[in-house]
């Protein structure tokens, strides 16, 4: 059997894999399966709470545009640097405005979108359901689909179309690493979780598994950190 050559992928955009590893783990993934992957990327810094304040806020908004156009000025730069011309292109996590980028970059590539959190759900989410700026962010997110080939998604729940691949959250290798039984701790389970406590981020669900743990008798202790509307 004659194994199919690497893949070669760019993994592209303003993503901040400091603040979202989603995409490392992305990475991880590829160059395990036997991919060559690079990284084209200049962070944005735009925090969620920023990018929907811009929708009501015209200011922040003006900000935020020239930020981005600052840091697509670089990215263009950087992917004419690049050494591999790529078969597919990975838009990063929040890329449904890079997605656009990266298309013009690579017309020809496999341009591929991860679309962990569309912008019409995260606006319901943060502000309120339907009205003018939700209509806004569904726009946005359905134009981001037109211009990828392949979308991600992280749930059967946010599949829109036939052609899109769940692919979940994941963590990197280093957690699983320190997961090891050798490693464990004398003592209960220890469990931390770390939000914002906004309905996407599950904190009830949470609340609601740490109780059925306790009640079938596994010693746990739990530290929930942030704030937020749950």
């Amino acid at each position: 059997m004659v194994r199919e050559a690497p893949r070669r992928v760019v993994v592209f955009g303003t993503f901040d894999a400091s603040r979202h590893p989603r995409v490392a783990v992305l990475e991880e993934g590829l160059r395990a399966a036997g991919d060559e992957v690079q990284r084209c990327n200049v962070p944005w810094r735009a925090s969620t709470a920023e990018r929907v304040r811009a929708l009501r806020d015209p200011v922040t908004a003006i900000r935020l545009v020239v930020r981005l156009l600052r840091a697509w000025w670089q990215l263009v730069r950087r992917a004419r640097a690049l050494e591999i011309t790529p078969d597919v292109v990975l838009v990063g996590y929040l890329g449904v405005l890079d997605v656009h980028l990266a298309r013009r970059c690579w017309p020809t590539a496999t341009v591929v979108l991860d679309h962990l959190a569309p912008v019409g759900g995260t606006v319901d989410d943060r502000l309120s359901r339907g009205g003018l700026r939700a209509r806004f962010g569904a726009w946005i997110d359905a134009r981001a689909r037109d211009a990828a080939d392949l979308v991600l998604v992280d749930t059967e729940q946010h599949l829109r179309d036939p052609g899109d691949v769940v692919v979940p959250v994941g963590a990197p290798r280093a957690w699983f690493d320190a997961a090891r039984p050798e490693r464990r701790q004398p003592g209960p389970l220890r469990v931390v979780f770390f939000g914002l406590y906004t309905p996407l981020h599950g904190a009830t669900t949470v609340a609601r598994a740490l109780g059925a743990v306790v009640a079938a008798g596994t010693e746990v202790e739990a530290t929930l950190i942030g704030d937020g509307q749950d």
